[in-house]
């Protein structure tokens, strides 16, 4: 099992990796994937993404924003979202997902693209206020909070999810075993069990992803 950081975003910013997965790793499956929130510190005059552009642009390099550290995913694609939307603000990197969530919280940060993981509680309860949800649906703990396609901002439509894990394997896999591991966890994410298990950790389930050969 591994995620879009170990396969995609890892061997685009890092040249030391010691694997390729285009040459080493044979893809089997996409298992779930992972929302993240467009969040602020509560006492940022913004309740939108709309806003929270206004806001940077009229206060150009005054607002931070957090991440797991550099090359991060909440780090690469909050800049994907400055570079589209060209609002300047100053990268702050932590260690974890967590540790941001809690300088949100404590209101050192400004702004973060948080994994849903951490921050839905924090954002249930009022210690940060989230302005939209990454993915082509809003969350059920959030219903309120819309969609980046929601947002009315035609710059960050259709950015698509934050993050995915998949199931891979040693290159040279026979296209019969990728395709019956694919069938079999295709099975599984349909199990009402599976389902709800997904919704509690704020990971979605997806049908697997049909792969039969080569890497």
């Amino acid at each position: 099992m591994t995620s879009a950081s170990s396969l995609v975003r890892g061997p685009g910013v890092r040249t030391d990796l010691p694997y390729d997965p285009l040459k080493q790793l044979t893809f089997i499956s996409r298992v779930a994937e992972v929302e993240a929130l467009y969040v602020v510190k509560p006492s940022l005059p913004v309740h939108s993404v709309h806003e929270l552009i206004d806001y940077a642009k009229a206060h150009p390099g005054k607002l931070n924003y957090g991440s797991a550290g550099v090359g991060s995913s909440n780090h690469l694609l909050t800049e994907q979202f400055r570079l589209l939307t060209r609002i300047d603000m100053v990268h702050v990197p932590f260690k974890s997902d967590a540790e941001v969530a809690r300088e949100l919280t404590g209101g050192t940060l400004d702004f973060a693209m948080a994994i849903t993981t951490f921050s839905t509680p924090f954002a249930k309860d009022g210690r940060i206020r989230a302005v939209a949800v990454t993915g082509p649906q809003r969350l059920a703990e959030l219903p309120d909070v819309p969609t980046l396609d929601e947002s009315d901002v035609p710059e960050v439509r259709g950015l698509g999810t934050y993050l995915f894990y998949g199931l891979v394997g040693p290159a040279g896999m026979s296209p019969v075993i990728v395709k019956r591991l694919n069938d079999a966890l295709t099975k599984i994410a349909q199990r009402p069990t599976w389902r709800r298990n997904s919704r509690l950790s704020a990971c979605g389930p997806r049908r697997g992803l049909r792969r039969t050969s080569g890497v």
